[in-house]
């Protein structure tokens, strides 16, 4: 059986993105390992998966322009 954990994901541009997900554990283990990796490459695909199945943009005004800068993803102490 699969086990979650929520997430929240943080991401700064020229706004601001908050948001907490319920991911599976295993997902957050290896994303989380991968920004912190010190693989450039790494980083890149691990912005590229959190950008594709994690950030609802419609949650962001100028979406069609927002692309993150940095990233954070931590599970939510609740």
């Amino acid at each position: 059986m699969t086990e979650y954990v929520n997430v929240t994901i943080v991401g700064m541009e020229r706004v601001r993105y908050r948001q907490t997900w319920r991911m599976p554990k295993d997902e957050f283990e290896r994303l989380n390992a991968l920004l912190g990796s010190d693989k450039r490459g790494d980083k890149r695909k691990a912005a590229q998966v959190i950008c594709d199945m994690w950030i609802d943009p419609s949650d962001i005004a100028g979406s069609g322009r927002f692309q993150l800068q940095d990233f954070l993803v931590a599970e939510d102490g609740a």
